[in-house]
């Protein structure tokens, strides 16, 4: 029976089962800004940095290792389908990023690393998920996250609104939003 639709394509419970119970809102904010705490940034120009086996440098200054989250925001920033990037072995991710790095030379952007490991990367003016996540966090308490899309340039979180709800003949559905 179709009585909670997502507008996903499945029912809220499926995706519940698929992906686990959906967090609050305060609690999504809690778990990045604890990601967050403690993380330093540093600003470089991309024709500056370099890849090396898992690493960035900066001439011989190692800046921090990528781990798989960290190529993911390379590809995000460097336009580069992550799926492709991701079945890449580990030189021709190398080459990839170091071609389109001195491609993009000119442009600047913010690394930002925690524990010596890439966690984000900004390029030029950026919507930051904390932020994002503070608003809807003051204005729709108690909702809860079903997806995040974090993205160089745009920040999407769809929430639902489990307390409301508009019951029809066949079916009930609950408020959300997608800001």
């Amino acid at each position: 029976m179709a009585d909670k639709v997502t507008g996903l394509g499945m029912l809220v419970d499926d995706l519940e089962v698929q992906q686990g119970e959906m967090p609050l809102l305060i609690t999504l904010y809690n778990d990045v800004a604890k990601d967050r705490d403690g993380a330093q940034h540093e600003d470089v120009l991309m024709g500056d940095v370099e890849l090396r086996t898992n690493f960035l440098y900066r001439g011989e200054e190692s800046l921090c290792a990528v781990d798989d989250m960290g190529y993911e925001k390379l590809a995000s920033v460097l336009s580069i389908p992550t799926p492709y990037l991701m079945r890449l072995n580990t030189q021709m991710r190398q080459e990839n990023i170091n071609y389109w790095l001195q491609d993009l030379a000119d442009k600047s952007m913010r690394l930002f690393t925690k524990n010596g490991e890439l966690i984000d990367i900004q390029v030029g003016t950026s919507i930051e998920l904390l932020d994002v996540l503070g608003i809807l966090q003051e204005r729709c308490d108690g909702w809860k996250v079903f997806q995040v899309q974090n993205k160089t340039n745009a920040v999407m979180v769809d929430i639902l609104d489990c307390e409301t709800a508009y019951d029809t003949e066949r079916d009930t559905y609950y408020g959300g939003d997608r800001p």
